[in-house]
């Protein structure tokens, strides 16, 4: 069964003629000699809240990392020697900076130098025995094949000192 507005005012008087009276109350009571500030301070002062408190002062914050990673350069350079030898003395330490066409090493030439004064030798041999060579062929005392064959000689051994 329905009912209507005058049977739901009847099963819920709302007291209209108060409401005036109790909005002034609730006005009234807002009001008050101190400021929202004061009220806080004191209702600090009186329930003593505890507080946590914490002096800054300056402090290192580095913090160490280790980690495994490979690296690679940037640019791959090969290095190679054009003679075997042994190093004399080195000009860089590793992760210097170098430019192209600098000295990294030095060999030790001792060894190098040594072969070279003995294919000089060999050469001043050769071109002794050419030249003996020669003069006997044109006494015909040598043949064709052994002023040939000096001949021969003394172009390896001419060779062997330009390397």
């Amino acid at each position: 069964m329905l009912l209507g507005m005058n049977s739901v005012r009847l099963l819920f008087p709302f007291p209209w003629r108060f409401l005036p009276a109790m909005l002034g109350m609730a006005f009234l009571s807002a009001c008050g000699n101190e400021s929202p500030e004061e009220n806080t301070e004191q209702a600090a002062e009186s329930v003593g809240l505890p507080v946590a408190a914490v002096e800054v002062v300056p402090r290192d914050l580095s913090r160490t990392l280790s980690t495994s990673a490979s690296v690679e350069s940037r640019q791959t350079t090969r290095l190679a020697a054009r003679l075997a030898g042994t190093v004399d003395e080195v000009f860089v330490t590793e992760g210097d900076l170098v430019e192209k066409g600098a000295v990294l090493i030095r060999l030790d030439t001792r060894e190098i130098e040594t072969e070279l004064q003995a294919a000089e030798a060999r050469k001043n041999r050769a071109s002794q025995e050419y030249e003996r060579a020669e003069e006997l062929l044109a006494s015909n005392l040598v043949s064709e094949a052994e002023y040939a064959l000096r001949r021969t000689d003394l172009q390896i051994a001419e060779a062997e000192v330009a390397i």
